[in-house]
């Protein structure tokens, strides 16, 4: 059960709302883009699955092609709130209805929140968006909330020490909800170019790409936010449709690349908007295509059906850690993409920078993560104890835990947690880990009580028994918060995955007895025609395999 904590929203007050003109935005093309429409994935809308939105203004509830929006709210210092097209399209990505341009989960619920004055910026928006956030999961039981606010805050932090970026890796670290950010359009500025609170740690922070129709090449848009952040860390962490070109584009982009979405006038007499359509362009609308198929993945949890039939399977489904470890895992990685500092020593691969600075994880697929989740949850292999070692069955090609490994404070569970597959593999495998920033959520501050280093680890033996396993790569970034590791040319072998604590980065706390974490994988198995050359490769390395780990 998630606990909160109702001390870190303020008073709430919903001021008098001014109608005018707006936007409903929605693209059956984004869709397509992102493997939504087809497959099982394609089943499921978001229903039953609450999600909040903060923005500088509100969407335009009288647009008929919005979905079911029954609460506005407002957090911030204007005394009037103005309903904007902004708010309506990104929206309308979420819940539109209108079959012409549907919305990505047109069957979610939407509570609307406004926490910074659209016309001004000042450093109490921070403390506006925490309180509001925490509003939407304490007051409305929100699953994932959308921040695509247009309005920058003074002295944009990249390295997460903000009161937004602490408080909002507070609120997810306390209650698992799921906190999507848009990267911000700076990208023609080139690195650490990602806009607060696109730096804090447990957030999903998403750039975009052109909405590129089917046989043409889907490219990042010169407009998105880059990383590295100032401390180093890799983001954002994936792509989305958002459009080609920006306010800011030296030549208009071809209109097929944008995002297609409803632009509405008053109806005549004061009804309800008619639709016509439009196209813009941004971030802010590639983070929604995230929630929506968020809120897809979590009623794929919530139906109890398939591998879900247990609810404490189905809670963890949900949770922000893994539901992030799905959709990076299962992203289509797009030309270009690369993990900038990677060296070879000794035969081992050295991943240093887990994500692409441009790219992130690659594009969101909602097929495939859909595949991903639906896998199932699985037990490390081998728990080492301090009195005994747990054994559990081998693990399938693909799937997903949450779990926690120990630290040198605690003695109930183990450093290092693996996986092993019991089946001969080959050629393309992904691997993603994630775990929270710890922050103390005991009083309005958000200190960061610290952040645990955890590595990743791929390892291959000549025989399913592992009795002579070799360390095949790791990533063991020492400042983000996630690891990857992505090939498409695996040689043909037995493998298993560890995951291993190495330090705790203390802040104002101690090392803790665990560090919870999620872990996603995904295997493929050799083609038939490689089975002679694998035999071969085997016994080589039988012959040239080195010792276990220590």
């Amino acid at each position: 059960m998630r606990k909160f904590h109702a001390a870190h929203f303020s008073a709430f007050a919903l001021a008098a709302l001014v109608i005018l003109p707006a936007a409903a935005r929605a693209d059956s093309n984004s869709l397509v883009l992102i493997n939504a429409s087809t497959g099982p994935i394609a089943n499921f809308t978001g229903k039953n699955v609450n999600v909040g939105m903060i923005e500088d203004d509100l969407p335009a509830t009288n647009n008929l092609s919005l979905g079911n929006i029954p609460f506005m709210g407002n957090f911030s210092t204007a005394a009037v709130v103005t309903v904007g097209s902004h708010a309506t399209e990104v929206a309308g990505i979420i819940t539109s209805t209108n079959p012409a341009v549907p919305g990505v989960a047109p069957g979610s619920t939407l509570f609307a929140v406004q926490s910074a004055d659209a016309t001004s910026s000042t450093d109490a928006d921070r403390t506006n968006l925490v309180s509001a956030a925490f509003f939407l999961v304490t007051n409305k039981q929100v699953q994932v909330i959308n921040l695509s606010m247009r309005t920058a805050i003074p002295g944009t932090n990249t390295t997460g020490t903000d009161y937004g970026s602490r408080g909002l890796d507070g609120l997810i670290a306390q209650t698992g909800v799921t906190i999507v950010k848009a990267a911000g359009n700076l990208g023609r500025n080139g690195t650490n170019t990602i806009t607060e609170p696109g730096a804090a740690f447990n957030i999903i922070t998403v750039g975009a790409v052109n909405n590129a129709l089917a046989g043409s090449q889907t490219n990042v848009a010169a407009y998105s936010s880059q990383g590295f952040l100032a401390d180093g860390r890799s983001e954002p962490d994936i792509v989305a449709p958002g459009g080609s070109g920006s306010v800011a584009s030296p030549t208009p982009p071809p209109v097929d690349n944008l995002i297609l979405n409803t632009t509405n006038n008053p109806a005549a007499g004061g009804g309800p908007f008619n639709a016509t359509t439009t196209n813009s362009a941004g971030t802010s609308f590639a983070a929604p295509h995230v929630v929506g198929v968020v809120a897809r993945l979590d009623q794929v949890a919530q139906s109890l059906t398939g591998v879900f039939t247990n609810p404490a399977t189905a809670a963890h489904a949900q949770d922000s850690r893994v539901i992030k470890a799905v959709l990076m895992n299962s992203a289509t990685k797009l030309p270009g993409w690369n993990q900038q500092g990677t060296t070879t020593n000794g035969g081992v691969i050295n991943v240093v920078h887990p994500l692409d600075p441009i790219q992130g994880s690659g594009l969101l697929n909602a097929g495939q993560s859909y595949l991903q989740l639906a896998a199932g949850q699985y037990d490390p292999t081998i728990r080492p104890g301090i009195t005994m070692t747990a054994t559990n069955p081998f693990v399938p090609l693909t799937g997903w835990d949450l779990d926690n490994v120990g630290t040198p404070s605690g003695l109930r569970s183990s450093v290092t947690n693996t996986y092993q597959l019991n089946q001969l593999v080959a050629g393309a495998v992904s691997l993603t880990l994630d775990w929270n920033r710890d922050i103390d959520t005991a009083a309005n501050n958000f200190n960061v009580l610290g952040l645990a280093n955890l590595d990743l680890s791929l390892w291959s033996s000549p025989n399913s028994a592992f009795t002579n396993v070799s360390l095949y790569a790791k990533s063991v970034s020492s400042v983000d918060n996630l690891q990857q590791l992505y090939f498409t040319n695996l040689p043909s072998a037995y493998y298993e995955v560890s995951v291993d604590f190495s330090n705790y980065v203390a802040g104002t706390g101690t090392t803790p007895l665990s560090v919870t974490y999620a872990l996603a994988w995904n295997f493929t198995v050799p083609e038939p025609s490689t089975l002679l050359l694998a035999m071969m490769g085997l016994a080589m390395m039988l012959r040239l395999g080195r010792r276990r780990r220590p």
